[in-house]
């Protein structure tokens, strides 16, 4: 079996899409299918119920019964992946969501990787709710999410605190840099998240706060899952979006957009390193160099907000 396969798999079951799925994974929804199709086919079983009009996914019975084995086997991958790469150099998995990446963390892993000689890292972006479960499973070793959720054998660790604030185009027309929420026109918003997953953007109490300002009714301008693809719309004349400071002045050195503080405020995105309880000492020596980094590059970046 290919690993690329088990987790395509495991992300139809996590977001019960195809193309949701595809989206997260970068893949086209016909190579979903194609793939899934090859998996089931070596499998010699059927793994999701094919139906026309359904929404979301439906597994069959060799289908849920398959979840705990691709779990398992991913698990098995990643200690082999270890035991590969860990022998000569130090070697971590880190599962991160989009915004702590993109203009957040990425100059920690450069420096990371050329100050520390062979040090070698794979990162790769989920969902909060996926990289909790990565983590419980040791799938992945670090674990990077904007919000709390209890999991068995994760201990949660808060490492920062950000402000949320509005970031407009250059001609803007507002004066004294803060603006009230209830000038901001709903029709214009450049939204992160997802209207049916609290685990995609900011986080449920972001949400409520956002809930009780703008009209759920009305729809943005643009809805994406990412800060990445929010970037692509940041040329225009007329929108307003509501990111980390950390995020909107990498996003202000590259689009010269301007940036405004909210009044009343939402509530400050918090990020949150996830590990597991019990570690292989390698993997524990690997993490300790890593937090060495961590937190110096954290404190730099508090410095310069």
């Amino acid at each position: 079996m290919d690993k690329k396969d088990i987790e395509i798999f495991l992300t139809i079951v996590s977001e019960k899409s195809i193309s949701k799925a595809s989206a997260l994974l970068y893949f086209s929804p016909s190579t979903i299918g194609t793939r899934l199709s090859m998996l089931e086919k070596e499998l010699g079983v059927e793994l999701i119920v094919r139906k026309k009009g359904i929404k979301e996914i439906q597994l069959t019975k060799k289908g849920e019964e398959f979840i705990g084995i691709a779990k398992d086997w991913m698990v098995l991958w990643n200690e082999c992946s270890r035991l590969k790469n860990t022998v000569d150099k130090p070697y971590l998995s880190i599962a991160t969501v989009d915004s702590v990446l993109e203009f957040g963390f990425v100059d920690l892993y450069r420096k990371l990787v050329y100050e520390e000689p062979y040090f070698n890292i794979d990162i790769k972006c989920y969902p909060a709710d996926m990289i909790y479960e990565l983590v419980s499973k040791k799938i992945v070793d670090i674990g990077f999410a904007l919000y709390e959720i209890k999991y068995p054998d994760v201990i949660i660790e808060e490492i920062m605190s950000d402000e949320m604030v509005v970031i407009v185009p250059e001609n803007y027309d507002g004066s004294g840099g803060v603006i009230h929420p209830e000038n901001l026109d709903s029709s214009r918003e450049l939204y992160i998240g997802s209207k049916d997953n609290l685990n995609i953007g900011w986080g449920p109490i972001f949400k409520m706060w956002h809930d009780k300002w703008f009209d759920a009714s009305v729809c943005p301008l643009v809805s994406a899952t990412s800060i990445t693809m929010l970037s692509y719309f940041l040329t225009g004349e007329d929108f307003w979006s509501i990111v980390p400071l950390s995020n909107a002045m990498g996003l202000k050195e590259q689009y010269g957009i301007k940036i405004l503080r909210l009044d009343p405020p939402p509530p400050e995105r918090k990020v949150y390193r996830l590990t597991h309880s019990t570690q292989l000492p390698v993997i524990e020596k690997n993490i300790e160099l890593f937090n060495k980094h961590l937190f110096s590059y954290i404190e730099t970046m508090l410095f310069k907000l």
